[in-house]
């Protein structure tokens, strides 16, 4: 067996070119011959074995695309071999192009999509593997990739409420902090120069202000650092300190106003995610071990890791998810029901259905809370700072008339 680089031509005359595996030059024509190519001319690929390409996760976008391609292609009746192609030559990424190109020579020499993709490792995510997999042996890959890319969207979507939630009041505390920095020592200093040289009788609110500013100034070699250091802290910390990444994500989950918020999109995300892999086939524990690659949340990652080995063990799904605060009285109450009914799969899709709903009016809820609040906040600091300044030049106004 050699591997060869073709160009071939289809009765319409639309070319394509790839690397297929065949005995000889024959063996090759007979092969594209029954895909409906014929062959123009082939080039044997002495040193190497497949198409090289870079190993990488792809772009979620690209896979998005993808997914959209493959599924009106294949519900077309276009053949799989053919719709990769046609896919490949209109990737816009080189290397995701190259990676195509090697999956459709994998399957024109007789192997299943599941296998060429996993002959990349890295390339391609697991459970969009596994999925396929599944599709390939139900005969209804067209329906798999239509449910892949519903949910790689609904993944687009849940990720755009995570920045709207975490991104806007990161950058508002942000701007805060820069404008606190200026203030106390920038703009305070100036000013307290200006009133020692009154030498007027400062009110108690003015001292403070000028005392922290003081402090603020002839110790910024002690607090820069701190502040700086302390997210790379809590990095370092997060990845290299045993339990301090399951106490970090706990954290969150009691963060107040955003930690309710955090915990609704990481059980949106379970759920969602359960729902479809039940829906595509896949048996219970794979689903629950496929879920924990994507929960994003060691506290949860947990609890579906404790709840797969229970459930492994004999135990209802219901039992054990009961034993985790994480998921909240509905979403257990509701998982009972559809595991007594038979009908998980349908609880599954119900659930998501309802966090679909629900996140982005608690995301307007939250914004509508955080706001007001980073508002006033910026508000009092300006007026007490105003106040404590212009207090003491009313005050020598005053003595003057």
């Amino acid at each position: 067996m050699a591997n060869f680089k073709y160009r071939a031509v289809d009765p319409q005359g639309k070319g394509s070119e790839g690397v297929m595996t065949a005995d000889d030059i024959g063996a090759l024509e007979q092969l594209l011959e029954g895909h409906g190519y014929w062959l123009v001319n082939a080039e044997e690929q002495k040193n190497a074995a497949t198409v090289k390409v870079k190993h990488g996760a792809i772009n979620h976008r690209d896979l998005i695309e993808f997914t959209i391609h493959m599924q009106h292609l294949l519900s077309a009746g276009v053949p799989l071999a053919r719709a990769l192609t046609g896919v490949a030559d209109e990737a816009e990424d080189p290397n995701f192009r190259a990676l195509l190109k090697a999956v459709v020579g994998a399957i024109e020499s007789g192997m299943p999509l599941h296998e060429a993709m996993e002959a990349h490792p890295g390339s391609f995510p697991e459970m969009v593997i596994n999925l396929i997999r599944a599709g390939e042996a139900g005969g209804s890959l067209p329906v798999t990739f239509a449910e892949l890319r519903s949910y790689l969207e609904w993944v687009d979507k849940i990720r755009a409420d995570m920045r709207k939630a975490m991104v806007y009041p990161s950058m508002i505390l942000v701007a805060m902090g820069l404008f606190m920095i200026v203030l106390f020592t920038f703009v305070i200093p100036k000013f307290s120069t200006v009133l020692v040289n009154l030498d007027v009788a400062l009110p108690a609110m003015t001292v403070v202000l000028m005392s922290l500013s003081e402090f603020v100034v002839s110790s910024w070699w002690m607090w820069l650092p701190l502040v700086v250091g302390l997210p790379i802290s809590a990095t370092v910390a997060y990845r290299a300190i045993p339990g301090a990444a399951y106490q970090l994500d706990l954290l969150k989950l009691h963060l107040p106003v955003l930690g309710g918020l955090i915990r609704m999109i990481l059980l949106s995300r379970f759920v969602q995610t359960c729902g479809f892999l039940l829906r595509a086939g896949l048996p219970l524990l794979q689903c629950l071990n496929l879920c924990q690659r994507v929960a994003g949340n060691l506290v949860l990652i947990q609890a579906l890791a404790q709840t797969e080995r229970e459930v492994s063990e004999g135990t209802t799904i219901t039992e054990a998810i009961n034993r985790h605060e994480i998921f909240p009285p509905m979403v257990r109450q509701m998982i009972s029901v559809g595991e007594e009914s038979g009908e998980l799969e349908q609880t599954m899709t119900t659930l998501s259905s309802y966090y679909n709903d629900e996140i982005p009016r608690r995301v307007d809820k939250v914004f509508g809370i955080m706001e007001p609040m980073l508002t006033l906040t910026m508000v009092g600091v300006v007026g007490f700072v105003a106040l404590a300044l212009f207090l003491p030049m009313m005050s020598l106004m005053g003595g003057m008339k």
